[in-house]
């Protein structure tokens, strides 16, 4: 449908990773920008994996995701996805701040997010995903 070429494996997070978008576009509520994303590498019509926010704005934070096909990975598009998804929500007079989460141990997302200028801001438990840390970054006056 989209003309594309896709890689075997272009997503890590399935299904769940999809359904808010897919529950939105059914029931056709919520803002579209929102939603998740695919981005596709112009030269070669392909599409990179997947990223976007985890839904609206609340109490002025928003939260981000991304993944990034492994035969695409190190080329620095994760941080060019993040920083996208930064500059857009902060275009939003609704959020105040940004947010992500990672694992608990020093990783690659972890990287991505302090190249976008975030920081560390504590850690949780997630039920599924077990410890987190949970990363942010504020809306500069001006």
């Amino acid at each position: 449908m989209l003309q594309i070429n896709i890689p075997v494996k272009w997503t890590e997070f399935g299904e769940p990773a999809f359904r808010y978008t897919y529950d939105k576009i059914v029931t056709r509520s919520g803002k579209m920008e929102w939603w998740a994303y695919l981005p596709v590498l112009k030269k070669t019509n392909t599409l990179l994996g997947s990223c976007g926010f985890k839904g609206e704005p609340w109490q002025g934070m928003v939260e981000i995701g991304y993944e990034v096909a492994e035969p695409f990975r190190g080329w620095g598009l994760a941080t060019e996805m993040a920083k996208g998804l930064i500059q857009k929500a902060f275009r939003s007079e609704d959020v105040q701040y940004v947010q992500a989460h990672t694992l608990a141990i020093e990783n690659e997302s972890g990287s991505v997010l302090k190249k976008c200028g975030m920081q560390k801001m504590g850690e949780l438990e997630d039920a599924e995903d077990g410890n987190l840390w949970r990363w942010e970054i504020r809306k500069t006056a001006g």
